[in-house]
C-alpha cells in the first residue's frame, strides 16, 4: 500500500510540473529543478543526460526510473503529495479557517492542493452549471488571510480597519435558480456581537468560465473548479474556496 502511495505522489507531481513546463509557465525551472536534482542525488539517476536532451523518450525513461526507486524504497516527498478531492476535503476540515487556528504550514499546503485541483475541473463549463445552485461556505482563501476575501476587506477598509483586524466568523454564498446570489459576511465586534452584511447580485456568464456580479460587490470571478461539494472561484486575488453546505 505504501509503495502505491509513493509511486500516486511521485507520479503526480513530475506529470504535473512536465505538463506545466510544456505550457511555458515561467516558474517552473525555479520550483522544479532543485527537487528533480534532489531526487536525482538521492537515487543516483544520471539526469544531466536527460536535461542537455528534450526528447519525450528520454524524460519518459527518467520517470519510470523514479517509480522504480520509489516501489522499492518508498518516497520522501510528502511535502508535494497530490490529493484527490475527497482528501482535499479531509484536509480542509481537519483544521478550520474560523479563529485563525491554521498554521502557515497547514494553509500553505492546502494552497499547493488548491493548484492543482484546478487543473483538472470535473465539471464541463462550470460556470453554467446548475451545479453552482445552493449554499455554500468559504472555507479557504489563501494563505495569512483567514477568511477575508476581498469584498470583506473592501468593508474593512470603508471602516478604516486598514490592518484588517476585525475577525470575520463566516461568508456565505447562496445562488438560487436563475443564478442569483445572495453574498453573506458576518463579522465579529470586540464585545463578541456579531454583525451580517448581505449583498445581492445577479450572476452573467461573461466569457468562457468567467462569471459577473451585476450589482452586489460587482465582481468578476473564474470558476475554476466545481464538484458536487467543492467549490473553487478565482477573483484579483488568492482563490477561494467553498464547501457546499447541505440543509
Amino acid at each position: 500500500m505504501r509503495g502505491s502511495s509513493s509511486v500516486h505522489t511521485v507520479l503526480s507531481f513530475f506529470a504535473v510540473f512536465w505538463c506545466l513546463k510544456q505550457a511555458g509557465v515561467g516558474i517552473l525551472p525555479a520550483a522544479f529543478q532543485p527537487i528533480r536534482q534532489v531526487v536525482a542525488d538521492k537515487h543516483q539517476l544520471p539526469i544531466a543526460g536527460y536535461q542537455s536532451q528534450n526528447t519525450r523518450h528520454l524524460r519518459d525513461k527518467f520517470l519510470l526510473q523514479i517509480v522504480s526507486h520509489a516501489q522499492s524504497e518508498g518516497s520522501q516527498f510528502d511535502y508535494f503529495d497530490v490529493l484527490n478531492e475527497d482528501q482535499f476535503i479531509e484536509l480542509l476540515n481537519c483544521a478550520p479557517a474560523e479563529g485563525m487556528r491554521r498554521s502557515t504550514l497547514q494553509e500553505e499546503k492546502l494552497a499547493r492542493q488548491v493548484a492543482f485541483l484546478e487543473l483538472n475541473c470535473p465539471t464541463t463549463n462550470p460556470a453554467q452549471s446548475t451545479k453552482l445552485i445552493g449554499t455554500w461556505s468559504l472555507a479557504f482563501c489563501g494563505v495569512g488571510r483567514g477568511l477575508q476575501i476581498e469584498p470583506v476587506r473592501k468593508i474593512l477598509k470603508a471602516r478604516k480597519d486598514y490592518m484588517f483586524k476585525t475577525p470575520v466568523s463566516s461568508v456565505t454564498l447562496t445562488i438560487s435558480e436563475g443564478f442569483q446570489m445572495r453574498t453573506e459576511v458576518v463579522l465579529v465586534a470586540s464585545e463578541g456581537s456579531e454583525e451580517h452584511i448581505v449583498e445581492e447580485s445577479q450572476l452573467a456568464v461573461d466569457a468562457g468560465d468567467v462569471v459577473s456580479e451585476k450589482g452586489g460587490f460587482g465582481r468578476y470571478l473564474k470558476v475554476t473548479y466545481l464538484a458536487d461539494d467543492l467549490l473553487i472561484v478565482r477573483g484579483r486575488a488568492a482563490s477561494e474556496v467553498y464547501q457546499r453546505i447541505h440543509q
